[in-house]
């Protein structure tokens, strides 16, 4: 039985994509023998009840004065204050350093877990090794130096992001990273010594549907469904999908009927406008923000899943919705420069990937996938279990009982 003691500041939030993975996660564990102290806010965020838990839960002080100090330097100076790394350094940081130290000296612990985002978790993770000489292990989300969602405006701030990263790549025993992209990036950027020990795990994954429930509705229907489950920003938008479904339709206006796309989340005014421009409003649904239950029907009826990564940034992030697409058992169209994390798994699970602007390439997929039968029957349907808690949590513990030496 081992006993982390874990550094996650959004463990309670049920709205948090990092909170419902690492509870998934340690309440998994829990059932295996582990007993994890899950260090995490105060702050309520759609709070889970602390009742409904296996494992030991610690809140820290969570000043939301700071927050609202961040925000306006962010608005009135630069948007740097807002990535030093971020603003739970100043408002979470000190008091959950604090308790961590605290505990992590007492000597029932094993080792320390820290897992990003807030960055901050693994600064303070940083520390606790410091003071309690307790191995580490830094599990990241999301990418952090160098993130195209974190723009710097001053050199100075975004030098210290980058010894900030550093300090982790250094310190920390174990790094684990969610896809081959970042971890490729990883080694370019710190060395081939980094490689012994970093490791790829991915995101785990908790089906509402049990085994042997699973619903797959493919019988006969009138129209080929579309479905883009997830919300779209301007600079991941469906701009590129809706010309290369303009070109499809130009060149066979009689499929037009036979198609419904739809659209799960928030999209952009730019896909609402290309809609319009196209003359695909009369099959075209934008359903807007839905509740897990609501999504599950659109989920069930999609023939052809659609995944879309920005053309102008680094694709070094893990598309955690193509966990649920695998799931259903559809097949998958992703939109993606080359070597991204999105492209690797629809390759490896015998997907489809198409390079952004391949407008002709992409009409074509789609017309072969409507008229001719069986087209898309090539891809793993089994894929989906690779991010299952029964082999993600295995894979941990594997690198866990080498680390602590169980």
């Amino acid at each position: 039985m081992s006993k982390p003691l874990v550094i996650s500041r959004s463990y309670l939030w049920g709205n948090s994509a990092v909170g419902q993975i690492q509870r998934v996660f340690w309440e998994y564990l829990y059932d295996k023998g582990v007993r994890p102290t899950i260090i995490c806010t105060d702050k309520n965020q759609n709070n889970v009840s602390i009742d409904s838990l296996k494992c030991s839960i610690i809140q820290t002080h969570d000043n939301q004065i700071i927050r609202y100090i961040i925000a306006f330097l962010k608005r009135t100076l630069a948007e740097d204050f807002a990535y030093l790394p971020d603003y739970p350094i100043f408002s979470w940081y000190p008091s959950a350093k604090k308790k961590a130290v605290k505990e992590a000296t007492k000597g029932v612990y094993d080792y320390i877990f820290s897992v990003c985002t807030p960055y901050a978790s693994h600064l303070i993770a940083l520390e606790v090794k410091r003071k309690s000489g307790l191995p580490w292990v830094a599990w990241f989300y999301d990418p952090w130096f160098d993130n195209p969602y974190r723009p710097f405006k001053y050199k100075r701030f975004y030098e210290r992001d980058r010894k900030n990263e550093e300090a982790v790549a250094k310190n920390a025993d174990v790094i684990i990273h969610s896809n081959q992209a970042i971890y490729n990036e990883w080694v370019e950027r710190y060395g081939e010594s980094i490689k012994k020990k970093m490791f790829i795990v991915p995101f785990v994954f908790k089906a509402n549907i049990t085994k042997g429930e699973r619903i797959n509705i493919s019988g006969k229907k009138d129209s080929f469904n579309i479905s883009h489950i997830g919300s779209l920003y301007p600079n991941r938008d469906s701009a590129d999908f809706l010309k290369a479904l303009n070109m499809l339709l130009g060149q066979h206006p009689e499929l037009k009927d036979c198609i419904e796309l739809n659209y799960v989340g928030n999209v952009t005014s730019n896909d609402r406008e290309l809609v319009k421009q196209y003359n695909l409003s009369s099959i075209t649904n934008f359903a807007g923000v839905l509740s897990e239950e609501e999504c599950q029907g659109y989920f069930e009826r999609a023939d052809l899943f659609l995944a879309i990564d920005g053309k102008n940034s680094r694709n070094i992030f893990f598309p955690s919705k193509i966990m649920k697409y695998f799931y259903y058992g559809k097949a998958i169209l992703g939109l993606t420069p080359k070597d991204s994390a999105l492209q690797y798994e629809l390759d490896k699970s015998g997907n489809f990937c198409f390079e952004n602007e391949d407008y002709q390439g992409v009409a074509n997929f789609l017309f072969q996938a409507i008229t001719k039968e069986g087209f898309l029957e090539v891809f793993d349907r089994s894929y989906w279990r690779n991010y299952t808690m029964e082999c993600v949590c295995p894979q941990y513990l594997c690198i866990i009982n080498e680390l602590i030496g169980k």
